[in-house]
């Protein structure tokens, strides 16, 4: 076949794989972590500086922020100006779809048979389902897989020419600038440049040559400290060095309250393709060794630390889907780079991947929207926009995940209590107890001196009693929110608010609290039919007011719940007339 017609068919089925990948790489958005980005890049081109202070929140404001990642951010915000959330929807997929790209190139380097991408790129689209949202890692992924095809043509060439080093740094300086994941590309080079530096001294550890050579890694120590340096070249220099080691001095905090910061575990149904992966990785990787007698201690280090790395942390292993698969067939034997072997490889993929993942890829797009965000409520949004004149700037508890969000929704005339950047991490525990234990919510009450509450209503019941029923008077020291210290606001099937009543005024309290309404338990949204204490006209006033704030492109089954109880108790009414 000539070189012409190698690239044709290699070109065929990359596109063709691509497509078979499109399942994995398209799914919708739902990072709530987003719109804290969206918020920064606005700050940043409205202003053209980066962010160097926090001004989203009440309760960090002014404090400083590195932001590692203020060139994505401002990409974000430039593109969702203009073509809203499906430009970024478009773009997540876009340099996805580089980055199979670059595994592509990666398996033609090694001699893989051009069919064999039929599998192998879904393979690798199916191990990143816990990182294919659209996030700034996206871009860090692209940049490793070039990092990695930089490497191996680096050690067939092993000259580290000028050119080299200025590729490498000008890579490396707008990686620095787009995302912290760059961290992970120098430790990719270290490696590199140790296994090379074993590589060429097994003599003299063996005792047959008597002094080391530094000729096979010297260009990767060159690559290292280019990179290195070229990544000081950023708004806040080295400090966002010390921001990515802040994170791993913190990870066994935030492994404890973040999915993606937990160790690696068979219980993520996503994270099992992965696991078929790294098993082909370190298998290919042992049948060089023990079938070949290949020794590359490049590929043994490189194995290791992101074993060891995705067996630590979930949010690792989209970097080691890239090794694992680049482990994969450049060791594999002769059998897997033949041709005929990869549509059967292909067929056998998707039968399994079809019977692990099916139910799940259904469940994704069912009801697809770009941006189908459970973290969000337009109508919460309008309601607090509405009035915050009375409300802005209220020292507000929010959930993590709502926090971005709302401070895109909202800021100027609200500050969030926490989002998902980093200067928060010290909340995570506040918060995780503060939601389970009524001790540390009073605590964290106390402490904070909220003046308003978002919260979700799962477990409800504990949360804020009827006042009309008589019986819940007596439990109010046991609740978290006590009716005569807090008053309903808002509600729906996602989100409520409460604000302290001494913080708000006596008539727009009277006009916005919801006495007889509640967001849960279908059963108790009024009190029952028999109690005196309900009257008709204000819980119609309420009933209109409810209504009246929903938004109709959100669906919410309270609605048809408040109105099957309000036409059952209007019945109740006029059967007594009778």
């Amino acid at each position: 076949m000539t070189d012409f017609s190698e690239k044709k068919a290699f070109l065929f089925y990359f596109l063709a794989a691509l497509f078979l990948s499109l399942p994995f790489l398209a799914r919708p958005l739902t990072n709530p972590d987003l719109f804290w980005h969206l918020s920064a890049g606005k700050f940043i081109l409205e202003n053209l500086a980066v962010p160097r202070a926090d001004f989203l929140s009440w309760t960090e404001r002014g404090s400083e922020w590195i932001d590692f990642e203020w060139l994505t951010q401002a990409v974000y915000f430039f593109i969702h100006s203009r073509w809203d959330l499906a430009g970024l929807y478009f773009l997540k997929i876009l340099l996805l779809s580089a980055n199979l790209f670059a595994i592509a190139l990666l398996a033609r380097f090694s001699g893989l048979a051009a069919p064999h991408l039929l599998w192998l790129l879904p393979f690798s689209a199916a191990s990143l389902l816990l990182s294919n949202d659209i996030r700034p890692e996206n871009f860090s992924l692209l940049f490793f897989s070039l990092t990695l095809y930089l490497l191996e043509k680096e050690k067939k060439a092993a000259d580290g020419g000028f050119s080299r080093l200025i590729r490498f740094a000008a890579l490396y300086l707008l990686w620095a600038n787009l995302h912290g994941g760059f961290f992970y590309g120098l430790a990719l080079i270290s490696l590199y440049a140790a296994g090379s530096f074993l590589n060429e001294n097994e003599g003299f550890w063996s005792g047959k040559n008597k002094r080391l050579s530094f000729s096979l890694s010297r260009p990767f120590l060159l690559f290292l400290a280019a990179a290195f340096f070229a990544a000081f070249l950023n708004p806040y220099g080295y400090k966002i060095y010390s921001v990515i080691l802040d994170h791993y001095r913190q990870s066994s905090l935030l492994q404890d309250y973040i999915c993606e910061w937990q160790p690696f575990t068979l219980s993520f149904r996503n994270a099992r393709p992965f696991a078929a992966l790294m098993a082909l990785g370190l298998g290919g990787l042992a049948y060089g060794f023990f079938k070949r007698r290949e020794k590359d201690f490049t590929r043994l280090l490189t194995a290791l630390f992101f074993s060891w790395l995705c067996l630590s942390h979930l949010r690792n292993l989209s970097y080691g889907t890239m090794v694992f698969a680049f482990l994969f067939y450049s060791s594999a034997g002769e059998s897997f780079k033949r041709p005929v072997c990869g549509f059967f490889s292909a067929a056998a993929f998707f039968l399994l991947i079809g019977l692990h993942s099916g139910s799940s890829l259904y469940d994704a797009y069912r009801g697809f929207s770009f941006g189908k965000f459970s973290s969000s409520s337009e109508g919460l949004a309008d309601f607090l926009k509405k009035n915050a004149s009375e409300l802005g700037w209220l020292k507000m508890s929010n959930p993590w995940e709502w926090g971005g969000w709302l401070g895109w929704k909202l800021h100027p005339d609200y500050g969030v209590f926490v989002d998902g950047r980093y200067i928060f991490h010290g909340y995570l525990k506040e918060l995780a107890d503060s939601r389970d234990y009524l001790d540390s919510w009073r605590e964290a009450e106390n402490r904070n001196r909220f003046e308003m509450v978002l919260m979700k209503p799962e477990n409800g019941e504990i949360l804020f009693k009827n006042p009309a029923k008589p019986e819940d008077e007596k439990k109010e020291n046991s609740v978290f929110l006590p009716a005569g210290k807090w008053a309903l606001v808002y509600f729906d099937s996602r989100i409520f608010a409460a604000v302290k009543r001494d913080s708000v005024s006596p008539g727009w309290l009277k006009e916005n609290e919801y006495l007889y309404l509640r967001p849960w338990g279908y059963e108790n949204l009024l009190p029952g039919p028999g109690n005196s204490a309900v009257d008709l006209k204000k819980a119609e006033k309420e009933l209109s007011r409810y209504y009246a704030g929903r938004r109709k492109d959100f669906h919410d089954p309270q609605v048809e719940a408040v109105g099957k109880w309000h036409k059952g108790r209007t019945e109740l009414s006029e059967k007594k007339k009778i």
